[in-house]
């Protein structure tokens, strides 16, 4: 395993190397999910892909830009080429790629580089999580509980009513969000609309600092294990983290979805998703 870790580390510096050649060199185009795309998620998603099929030849891959069915092997290495696409093509600083890897369906380890912030987050289950080679945990940066930060994605802000004391930070990057909770930049963090390769390099970092992660709502499916044949392009993980699991469960109990917003709760609720959590609290 501390190979495999090893290659993902050098095939994360080369791929955001890679990025930072591009930056400020592509525009962006719209997906048909209206995400925006840019020739550099293509390009690194195939360079990473070469990599990983020309050392590992038998590894499954699980890609934001190609292969989003997984297949179930193994081993799974489970993509973001360019996380913070549309920052990358605003030429804000917030977007690296990010390498999961995952073992019969469970994620154990995790890369995930930033190169305009000079981040190099990586970890593996039982080993720890680092930063630039200094390991990851303890309490949160914050001075005082209001001047925490709480790292959202931009869809939780339009979405979500958030009677909470911290101050809310919108970076555009949710593997990065993630990953600022284990590092102790943010208190903890919401996401609305997340996909496997949105969370899985950072899922791991979390765990290993120590930091608890739990479904939006009651109801909402958990990420992992991977299922074995599902289409993972159109599935979604609302989720919170949080340095401590009393901040957790105060950030669940309470996130309420606005009262305009039903039309998307009532997508949710179609998926299965328990249509009370969000409106009259949990238990």
């Amino acid at each position: 395993m501390e190979e495999l870790v090893q290659f993902a580390r050098q095939l994360g510096h080369e791929a955001g190397d890679r990025l930072a050649a591009l930056y400020g060199r592509v525009v962006a185009t719209t997906k048909d999910d209206g995400s925006a795309l840019t020739a550099a998620d293509c390009e690194v998603d195939q360079l990473v892909r070469r990599r990983i099929h020309r050392r590992y030849p038998d590894h499954g891959i699980l890609s934001e830009e190609s292969d989003t069915v997984y297949e179930g092997r193994s081993v799974t290495w489970v993509i973001d080429p360019l996380d913070g696409t549309t920052n990358y093509a605003l030429g804000i600083c917030y977007w690296g790629c990010a390498i999961g890897l995952v073992v019969e369906g469970q994620p154990v380890a995790g890369v995930l580089v930033m190169p305009l912030l000079d981040a190099h987050f990586w970890a593996l289950q039982g080993a720890g999580a680092f930063l630039n080679g200094q390991q990851l945990g303890g309490p949160p940066r914050g001075v005082t509980e209001a001047n925490s930060s709480l790292a959202l994605c931009s869809r939780s802000w339009r979405y979500f009513e958030l009677a909470l004391p911290f101050k809310g930070r919108i970076l555009g990057s949710a593997a990065y969000d993630l990953a600022a909770v284990a590092e102790g930049v943010a208190v903890a963090s919401i996401q609305a609309a997340p996909h496997v390769w949105d969370i899985t390099a950072s899922w791991v970092l979390l765990s290993e600092a120590g930091r608890p992660t739990a479904p939006l709502f009651a109801g909402v499916p958990e990420p992992f294990p991977l299922i074995p044949g599902a289409d993972y392009r159109s599935r979604i993980y609302p989720l919170a983290t949080a340095a401590d699991q009393a901040t957790l469960d105060r950030i669940t109990g309470a996130v309420r979805v606005k009262g305009d917003m039903e039309p998307r709760w009532r997508a949710w609720a179609a998926a299965g998703w328990d249509l009370a959590a969000g409106r009259a609290g949990k238990d």
